[in-house]
């Protein structure tokens, strides 16, 4: 249990971590993405102010700017560069630059892209003394922004992994770290609950031993005394099978080695249960049916366990069931689970009980005032036996009603032979 809720808390610092980096990560692409497409539009603006600027007051209303006639500004230190000039009746006049523009003109465009081969062009119609004397288009090559971009989003990416990397082998050590002393302490408390019951079944034993040989042996006994070693019996009789149960629970808290598994045929299985539960069931007039979807239906586990999660399970049933009722256990096979259903017509539990029916020694009000001689830690077992195997136990009530009980075992489909 102290290894899964582990788990579960890495899991979810790694998912809360993993959320940061990629805000983060998203944050900064975006923010300096956005800075580079502004320096290019801003890059574009000063240009073209520079070059509208470079035509002289009495030029004619066709003139080309002076920068785009000018022999200083050579071709191939224009390579990320490309200047159109159009008159005011949008013919082109003139041309400076390597880029070849395929984006057909349009007067009342500013910012433009050109793909494939990835272009800004920013177009701004002239006027001189209020009158329109041409268009004016500036281009200017994205290739490099891109390259920028892929190179930080790779870098980005290789940190965020990296980081990702580093703080979960950070994670994972500082977790066993503070775990390791609640490990400890754990362990030995079950070591402690499983010395401790075995060394009070001695004693139990012999008060048992001992009120059955004065019962026998009653002559001379008032009935006062004899009720009161009844009663003595009943106690120990109580205290033996918590005993047995919180061995049980010590037993749980182990994981279970390869070795001591079996294959445990189902329908076996649930007819054997059906054979251990005929007497108590039929001491209360209720009816156990037992079915299985698959007669060849196997489980790789220990019986005894299967045994144990599933008798537990119909003796709460039986217990809280009035006479007559009915209980039913069903195996199937779903994917690549094996489901057991126990579905009861009993007293039910309440909503707000349901998520305390797990905890050790607690029985709900209503289940109390039934003479059952339980001690609330059936279903503690039954729930710790599930979690030894990695199954998962599932459980819908509604009182007056009944109860059901599902058990899920992870169990592959057996391979077919060729």
């Amino acid at each position: 249990m102290l290894k899964k809720a582990a788990r579960r808390l890495m899991v979810v610092n790694a998912s809360v971590f993993v959320l940061v980096l990629g805000v983060f990560s998203v944050a900064v692409f975006s923010a300096v993405t956005h800075n580079t497409d502004s320096e290019k539009r801003q890059r574009l603006r000063v240009l073209s102010d520079a070059l509208i600027s470079s035509i002289e007051e009495d030029e004619p209303d066709d003139a080309i700017p002076d920068l785009m006639r000018s022999h200083g500004w050579k071709d191939n230190q224009t390579g990320d560069l490309t200047l159109l000039w159009f008159d005011a009746k949008q013919k082109l006049l003139a041309t400076k630059g390597l880029l070849t523009i395929s984006v057909p003109f349009d007067k009342s465009a500013t910012f433009e892209t050109q793909k494939p081969q990835h272009v800004l062009i920013l177009t701004r119609p002239v006027e001189r003394d209020g009158q329109l004397i041409g268009y004016l288009r500036v281009c200017i090559s994205l290739a490099d922004a891109d390259n920028y971009k892929c190179n930080l989003l790779i870098g980005l990416g290789i940190g965020t992994a990296l980081a990702l990397i580093v703080s979960g082998i950070a994670v994972v050590w500082l977790v066993r770290q503070a775990l390791e002393p609640v490990e400890i302490s754990i362990r030995k408390l079950t070591e402690f609950t499983g010395d401790a019951s075995h060394e009070l079944k001695s004693p139990i034993m012999a008060i048992k031993t001992n009120c059955a040989v004065a019962l026998k042996y009653s002559d001379g006994l008032s009935d006062t005394h004899k009720k009161n070693i009844e009663l003595i019996l009943d106690a120990a009789n109580q205290m033996n099978r918590t005993i047995a149960d919180l061995l049980s629970l010590a037993e749980s808290e182990h994981e279970l080695p390869e070795r001591v598994l079996g294959t445990v045929n189902v329908a076996e299985l649930l007819s054997e249960l059906s054979e251990d539960l005929e007497v108590l069931a039929a001491s209360k007039d209720i009816k156990i049916e037992c079915s299985v979807d698959d007669p060849t239906l196997s489980l790789k586990a220990r019986k005894e366990d299967l045994k144990l999660i599933l008798g537990n399970i119909n003796k709460n049933a039986i217990a809280y069931s009035a006479a007559g009722a009915s209980i039913l256990v069903h195996a199937s096979r779903v994917g690549n689970r094996i489901q057991f259903e126990i579905r009861d017509t009993g007293i039910g539990i309440s909503e707000d009980e349901l998520p305390k029916i797990f905890d050790r020694f607690w029985r709900s009000d209503k289940a109390r005032s039934y003479t059952s001689g339980g001690n609330g830690l059936g279903l503690s077992i039954v729930k710790a036996i599930v979690d030894r195997y990695r199954g998962v136990i599932t459980v819908k009530s509604k009182l007056g009603e009944g109860t059901s009980f599902i058990v899920t075992f992870h169990q592959p489909r057996p391979r077919q032979a060729d």
